[in-house]
């Protein structure tokens, strides 16, 4: 089968999509939508290797609007060939790189309305599930599917609560006591009983564990028959796509990331969930939690990356679904098959967290939108404004006063002080670094203190090793060294302190990882050259060269654009500049 021929984008300064290829993007769309349905997707089931072209997230707003006639929005997306070196974006084939091997495509029939029966805990958990439903889930002991939905729902469901628990539970019991032998391929069960362990198992072992990789290299299925179904309900799609972006997410891919987490957004607007209204159902509720998780993770690629927050602010209606409220009980029956566990199989979620995170979340948007459109006399006052915000958001104790699952991680005391710290690098970088600026002050402590923070909660168990944690704190590491560095100044203590801290941030999560150590690599040359610099400002030719290298490696998985350009001043001769 022949694919498409791509059109291939010119990107402009702004991250943004040109009039021109958006032009014959639709043009394309409209010659092969007829034909979408017919087309095999098993020949788009294809592993894309090597970097490929930068993917920049199209971040204009009405491109939707203009694509709406079309009976299945999903189909509205571009799907040049994956090869091409002209590729400018991803089909919805998500078949994962080598390093991170997730996929799933099941097309459910029906919707599973069990309920969870305590009873069936007394199944034997020392058992291995037959080769009856898919050969590498038949590889999976119950204790160890048991601790990938632990872990599951330790890291990643108190941030973002967007499945339903008892149907997960009642996924995991099937499971268990094997009546997913009757199960079709097809069935939504199965979609949450792949996916789940997939996210639990990538949390759990390290990116390169090769034991790892043979037992879950079977989960890889076409995603695009779920996604594209339009008789497959909107809520199940979100939570589909929401679970590949976690998937993504962990692995090392930016532009994947991108990717999955903005075709997710596109298509909760294009499905109302920005403007619901909830009225009291266990539907409605579940949507809002989808569209906040979806809101959330799209934030953390936007302020790592610098992308304008789509959609904007004005759009949004949906509030979040935090009332105060006695927290509801759910059964957890994996956590009765994990050895050693004496936590029981009940739990309560606590959503303060969630609606806490919600609302920094919502800052970041207005930080991303407001401070580029101020004028220059104007950004300090709302500056000063935004920063009181923020110290109040990061010094709520209302927060944690129950308790939480997971006080070890993110969602702690110690993870809010986190996001805070970067929540205050976002805004103190808004605006253009001086060399001699109070500004400058407050961005350069901002960035010690975010590495130092970070480093107590790598310190601690259970942070899952989350790709864009990394490529923050690589560019938190740039920022500082390219502050030091316009200034021409000696390294403080203080500012030693927090490169060490940035470089063995990086140095673990390169441990094994097969493209996290060139941000390690590039961090330790800048800090050694900055630091041992003969005269400050100036960094030796040699080092200059091998920077030079390692930038070219760096940007080819893509940085946020300030960032880059700060990378390429440092590659300069300064000398010769002027400096």
């Amino acid at each position: 089968m022949k694919f498409l021929e791509c059109v291939p984008a010119s990107h402009e300064p702004t991250d943004t999509y040109t009039v021109s290829y958006v032009e014959d993007l639709e043009q394309q769309v409209a010659s092969f939508h007829a034909r979408l349905h017919q087309q095999s997707f098993e020949t788009t089931a294809q592993v894309h290797k090597g970097p490929g072209t930068v993917l920049t997230q199209n971040t204009e707003p009405n491109i939707y609007t203009e694509l709406q006639d079309f009976n299945d929005p999903l189909n509205t997306f571009y799907l040049p060939p994956i090869h091409s070196h002209e590729n400018t974006a991803f089909t919805f084939d998500f078949s994962y790189p080598d390093e991170n091997l997730f996929s799933i495509a099941q097309q459910p029939a029906t919707q599973l309305n069990n309920t969870v029966d305590p009873r069936s805990y007394t199944v034997d958990t020392s058992q291995s599930l037959e080769a009856s439903v898919d050969a590498t889930i038949a590889d999976v002991s119950v204790r160890e599917g048991a601790s990938f939905f632990q872990t599951y729902f330790e890291i990643i469901h108190p941030r973002y609560p967007f499945l339903d628990v008892e149907e997960c539970s009642t996924a995991y019991l099937n499971w268990k006591t094997g009546e997913t032998k009757s199960f079709s391929d097809k069935d939504w069960s199965m979609c949450l009983l792949k996916l789940i362990i997939a996210n639990g198992a990538i949390l759990q072992y390290a990116w390169l564990d090769h034991t790892a990789r043979r037992q879950r290299q079977g989960l890889d299925v076409q995603e695009q028959k779920i996604i594209s179904d339009a008789s497959f309900n909107p809520s199940r799609r979100i939570q589909f796509l929401l679970l590949h972006a976690f998937l993504a997410l962990h692995g090392e891919n930016t532009e994947r990331v991108v990717h999955i987490v903005g075709v997710a957004m596109r298509f909760a607007i294009l499905h109302g969930f920005h403007c619901l209204t909830n009225d009291g159902t266990h539907e409605a509720d579940m949507k809002v939690k989808a569209w906040w998780s979806i809101y959330c993770l799209d934030k953390v690629v936007a302020i790592t990356l610098r992308i304008p927050p789509y959609p904007p602010e004005e759009w949004v209606e949906t509030k979040p679904s935090y009332e105060a409220k006695p927290d509801p009980q759910f059964f957890m029956p994996w956590a009765a098959d994990i050895p050693g566990s004496s936590a029981g199989v009940l739990y309560s979620f606590d959503l303060r967290y969630f609606a806490h995170m919600c609302q920094i979340r919502r800052l970041h948007s207005e930080i991303l939108t407001t401070m580029r459109r101020l004028p220059p006399d104007s950004r300090i006052v709302r500056l000063r404004e935004l920063r009181a915000e923020i110290d109040g958001w990061a010094k709520s104790e209302e927060v944690f006063a129950n308790g939480h699952l997971n006080r070890g991680g993110h969602a702690s005391p110690l993870g809010v002080v986190y996001v805070g710290h970067m929540t205050r690098v976002l805004l103190y970088s808004s605006i253009s670094i001086e060399a001699a600026s109070e500004i400058t002050d407050e961005l350069l402590q901002a960035c010690c203190d975010a590495c130092a923070t970070f480093r107590a909660l790598q310190k601690r168990k259970h942070l899952p090793r989350h790709w864009f944690d990394m490529l923050f704190i690589f560019q938190i590491g740039v920022t500082m060294i390219y502050i030091v560095w316009r200034r021409a100044i000696t390294v403080s203590k203080a500012v030693d302190r927090a490169i060490r801290d940035c470089t063995a941030i990086l140095s673990i999560f390169a441990d094994r990882s097969q493209n996290a150590d060139m941000y390690r690599d590039c961090m330790d040359l800048l800090g050694s050259s900055v630091s041992r610099a003969a005269q400050p400002g100036n960094i030796d030719a040699e080092s200059r060269q091998e920077l030079a290298v390692l930038v070219s490696q760096v940007e080819e998985n893509r940085l946020a654009p300030h960032i880059h350009s700060q990378l390429l001043d440092m590659c300069r001769d300064s000398t010769i500049d002027g400096q």
